[in-house]
């Protein structure tokens, strides 16, 4: 259990900016915001105190693993004039229409289901954006940008601006 308290207790930290701390009362395990400066310990019922190390900021590596229906439609977004995407949904599956090229489930480049899990999955993790909200039409977003040109990079393709 305490373990558990002193991980909700860095969750709200966190949220808070680290300036506010925690505090648990024993009968209803409610949580309060308790001002105590900038002292780094948490105090729980019957007056146990935990102290913690001060917060030491470390750079964080986000890791996405693209399928390759998203390095293909990344790239290819990237490469576009328009930048942006159609997802045309029928009964057999999905097209995803990128200017003049079309992937579909037929081509046997990737399966209807694969795109469109694709295209989901670069909306969620913010390397396309729904400006219309319609649910058809994906820009590529700023994210989406820096995303494709690391892509090429790491295929050994000169990245779009050094290529003009």
């Amino acid at each position: 259990m305490l373990e558990t308290i002193v991980k909700l207790w860095g969750a709200i930290k966190s949220a808070l900016g680290g300036k506010r701390m925690i505090q648990i009362g024993k009968e209803n395990m409610s949580v309060s915001g308790v001002t105590v400066g900038d002292s780094s310990s948490l105090v729980i019922a019957n007056n146990v105190q935990v102290n913690h190390a001060p917060k030491v900021d470390v750079p964080k590596e986000i890791v996405f693993k693209p399928t390759r229906a998203e390095v293909d439609i990344l790239l290819r977004l990237a490469e576009s004039r328009t930048q942006y995407l159609h997802l045309a949904r029928f009964d057999g599956g999905c097209v995803v229409v990128i200017g003049e090229h079309q992937f579909d489930g037929l081509s046997g480049e990737h399966s209807s289901v694969e795109l469109y899990e694709a295209v989901q999955h670069l909306l969620d993790n913010g390397f396309l954006t729904d400006l219309n909200k319609d649910g058809e039409i994906y820009h590529l977003s700023s994210k989406g940008s820096i995303g494709a040109s690391q892509l090429r990079v790491q295929l050994g393709d000169k990245p779009k601006s050094e290529n003009q």
